[in-house]
């Protein structure tokens, strides 16, 4: 009898972690999908505030890798070092770039929801952050921002309208400069009645030409053509950023 009652619950704990591993093995995989990293090769941020940022980038992994990565030393552009930071970790993504050496902050994206007009005026707003030494804001704020707009809603953009406003203004004041040119030109006299009342002369002397002789000249037409130096950014990405 005790035998039968000790198979019993042996049966009974069995069944419970069968079922359990399962359940347990499906939240772990919707959590750990994609990669949250921060890299702060520059020490900008203090061990809390790092645990801080990946509780804001938990958010974020639902569309993709997120990354942080600061940086005191950089040969490359601040862009160049971004897409490369992506690759490494991930192909969709995005990655925020606090580079100390170009004094400049990047984000950088492959999701068509989160455009390059976003991306500079996330960089817009967060720069001042980063201008006063507050590295965490800029890059807590930028995080915040990035999910607000993958989540359909709208950020301040006032830099965009700003630069909207100017445009707009250098655009009348040249089609006013136009029309001011246009109306206010004097009435000019035609090519032909210049050359009509022009009286003119003129006579050729020793028009006898004689060939003394002839040379053959080979052109390399390789030489004429100019060297391509386009270069590429890998494509499939876009993104903004802002210096401080």
């Amino acid at each position: 009898m005790i035998m039968r009652k000790m198979i019993s619950i042996i049966a009974a704990v069995f069944m419970l972690v069968v079922l359990a591993v399962p359940a347990f093995a499906d939240t772990t995989s919707k959590v750990s999908a994609n990669d949250l990293v921060i890299i702060d090769k520059a020490e900008l941020f203090s061990k809390s505030q790092e645990r801080s940022l990946q509780e804001q980038m938990t958010g974020l992994c639902e569309y993709g890798d997120t990354i942080v990565y600061t940086m005191d030393k950089n040969a490359t552009s601040t862009a160049s070092a971004a897409d490369a930071m992506l690759r490494k970790y991930g192909n969709d993504g995005m990655v925020f770039v606090i580079d100390m050496d170009n004094r400049e902050i990047y984000l950088f994206t492959t999701y068509d929801g989160l455009t390059a007009g976003h991306c500079k005026s996330i960089t817009d707003n967060v720069f001042k952050y980063a201008s006063d030494g507050d590295y965490f804001t800029c890059a807590k704020t930028a995080l915040e921002q990035s999910q607000t707009v993958l989540a359909g809603q709208r950020i301040a953009q006032p830099m965009k309208y700003i630069n909207n406003a100017l445009l707009a203004v250098i655009v009348a004041m040249i089609i006013n400069f136009i029309w001011m040119a246009t109306t206010s030109r004097k009435s000019r006299a035609s090519s032909y009645e210049v050359a009509g009342n022009v009286k003119s002369k003129f006579s050729i002397k020793n028009s006898n030409l004689r060939v003394t002789g002839t040379r053959v000249v080979h052109v390399d037409l390789s030489d004429l053509s100019g060297g391509d130096s386009s270069s590429g950014g890998g494509g499939g990405g876009h993104g903004g950023g802002h210096r401080f």
